[in-house]
């Protein structure tokens, strides 16, 4: 999940990415619905990998990557051993739609916190709730730290509620998702 400086982010993180790296990935990133199509489009062209806008009732298969497109949420659920995406109406959370916390909250609970949960730069606090939530059900936590983010605001929301987080580099975030996943760095 990501904010201000989230686009530049999340194409080091998905170009650095093994190409093995097997995981579905969703991403929430607070911008204009209107403009998650293009975020897409240019994540995918920048990347060497496919990021698609999130569909509901998509299944979240190894290797894909999947952008909240508002101006709903993006949640997960659970059908069977599926992992399922779902577009939810309703009211902005922590000031955001699509809200980082709503997708969050969804993924620790339909993986049982079998989950790595990233939070990247950016202002204010979306995220933190869905972070705690991730942290409290065993998941892996993973914070951008504060000199190579654009803004530190939703990082050290994250810290600051107490969540035990590994706080690294920009530079450093895929080689770990690479390494935690049976990867060589």
């Amino acid at each position: 999940m990501s904010s201000t400086g989230g686009p530049e982010a999340l194409q080091t993180i998905l170009s650095q990415l093994s190409s093995d790296f097997a995981p579905p990935v969703a991403i929430v990133q607070h911008l204009p619905a209107n403009f998650a199509k293009t975020l897409a489009a240019n994540l995918t062209r920048r990347c060497g990998r496919s990021v698609t806008l999130a569909e509901p009732g998509q299944v979240l298969r190894p290797g894909v990557v999947v952008l909240a497109p508002g101006p709903s949420h993006l949640e997960v659920h659970r059908d069977g051993a599926d992992l399922v995406c779902r577009s939810v109406p309703g009211p902005k959370d922590a000031g955001c739609k699509p809200s980082g916390n709503r997708l969050l909250r969804s993924v620790a609970a339909a993986t049982g916190g079998n989950v790595t949960a990233i939070t990247l730069t950016g202002m204010g606090n979306d995220g933190t709730d869905g972070m705690c939530e991730v942290a409290r059900r065993g998941g892996r936590v993973i914070v951008q730290d504060e000199e190579s983010s654009v803004v530190w605001g939703m990082p050290s929301a994250v810290l600051k509620a107490g969540v035990k987080a590994l706080v690294l580099p920009l530079s450093r975030i895929a080689a770990t998702l690479n390494r935690r996943n049976g990867k060589a760095a």
